[in-house]
């Protein structure tokens, strides 16, 4: 009776076997997923059309003829036996999951995510495999990105942060950091009013509103009332897969030298400009090549022309001396010298108003920059129509009298 009895568990324990290996040839046939069942020895006893595919192997070359060893990069291969000895002593000790690399027929390397699960009652195990190589790839290309992201925004002189929708520091640079006097476990979790004034929280809040709204990045200029320093801040939106605005990079670049610059740059400006224009001499200021910077008013006003007449067009091509091409050629030789370097003079006639021709005393100068290179060209000119009417007449009156002269010598001899 006893040998009946274990007859009969030994075939319902059969029947179950070969009702579990059946599921298991049946879920291989209609999935998509790379599975395979693997024995004891490491021989692979069963493979799908995935595998197939993945492989290059065809069924007939893999079942009951090749390891699974064979499918795994050599680096592996050691860590993966011990995984696959150790899992038919005590299943617990080993990962169910976890990565490796494949290699297929083509000497292909893959990165491969597998999912392994013994049969029950057997030392056979069932496996699953999914191509994780563009994931992989994926990851390396975040993470790159990621490392140079940070390099950046570490080894910039701008301050950098995060911010949510409510003002507060998500992330903050070193730079930021120094200029608050703050660490960062005393700055993260924190809201930008927290540390600044409220003026100055309202003023950014309305910023971070306006970004969360339009979606649209902003830039402004913005005055610490800590230092008095002036900050270019952009604020720009940082969306989710949806488009959803879910912070913002904030970058502020200290611009108060640029502003202390500007600010003297415009001082002299106004200085040279209040000079020139002061003065009732003709004064110009050219690029070495004769187009026109600027002028003083003295010659627009005495020939009718506005500085934008002139501005950025050649010197000799200008109403003064459009008269005559002869005087245009001479003022383009005299620009041609100075240029390189030579100081000029001349007497030469100017045209002013209504086609009129006055002298000038005209004469050029050349303008180096740090590195002794001509940076401007400078013509002056000063009116001498008088000096030379005066001249002319006195010229006029000492051939008159030297004819009555000569005259009256032939008369008394």
């Amino acid at each position: 009776m006893h040998a009946i009895k274990q007859e009969v568990e030994t075939k319902r324990v059969e029947d179950a076997l070969r009702n579990s290996e059946e599921k298991y040839r049946v879920t291989f046939k209609h999935t998509s997923t790379c599975m395979a069942i693997l024995e004891e020895d490491a021989t692979i006893s069963l493979v799908n059309s995935q595998f197939e595919k993945l492989s290059g192997y065809s069924k007939e070359e893999i079942e009951g003829k090749m390891r699974w060893t064979k499918f795994v990069h050599p680096d592996d291969v050691k860590r993966m036996l011990e995984y696959h000895n150790k899992r038919r002593q005590n299943p617990d000790e080993v990962p169910k999951e976890y990565e490796f690399r494949a290699v297929n027929k083509s000497g292909d390397i893959f990165n491969m995510l597998i999912d392994i699960d013994m049969i029950p009652g057997t030392k056979k195990s069932v496996i699953s495999l999914i191509d994780v190589t563009e994931r992989k790839k994926a990851e390396k290309k975040i993470r790159e990105s990621e490392e140079k992201y940070s390099s950046l925004v570490e080894s910039t002189d701008d301050s950098v942060y995060v911010v949510d929708r409510d003002c507060r520091y998500l992330f903050v640079n070193e730079k930021h950091l120094s200029q608050l006097g703050l660490p960062v476990d005393e700055v993260i979790g924190r809201t930008y009013g927290e540390l600044h004034s409220p003026e100055e929280e309202a003023e950014f809040a309305e910023k971070v509103d306006e970004v969360f709204k339009t979606g649209k990045s902003t830039q402004h200029e913005h005055i610490s009332r800590q230092d008095g320093r002036y900050i270019l801040r952009t604020l720009s939106p940082v969306e989710d897969p949806e488009g959803r605005v879910t912070t913002i990079t904030v970058v502020s670049k200290d611009i108060t030298e640029w502003k202390r610059a500007e600010e003297a740059l415009r001082e002299r400006e106004r200085f040279f400009s209040g000079t020139l224009n002061d003065l009732l001499t003709f004064v110009a200021v050219l690029e070495p090549d004769g187009k026109v910077i600027c002028v003083n008013n003295t010659p627009l006003e005495v020939a009718g022309i506005k500085l934008e007449d002139v501005t950025g067009k050649r010197f000799y091509d200008a109403y003064w001396w459009a008269y005559s091409e002869e005087a245009k050629q001479t003022i383009k030789k005299d620009i041609t010298a100075c240029a390189s370097g030579k100081i000029l003079t001349r007497q030469i006639e100017c045209q002013v108003a209504d086609g009129e021709l006055i002298w000038i005393e005209f004469g050029m100068h050349p303008i180096y920059d740090e590195e002794g290179k001509v940076k401007y060209v400078v013509p002056e000119g000063r009116d001498i129509t008088e000096r030379k009417q005066a001249e002319e007449t006195l010229r006029e009156s000492e051939e008159r009298f030297r004819a009555i002269f000569e005259t009256a010598q032939d008369s008394v001899f």
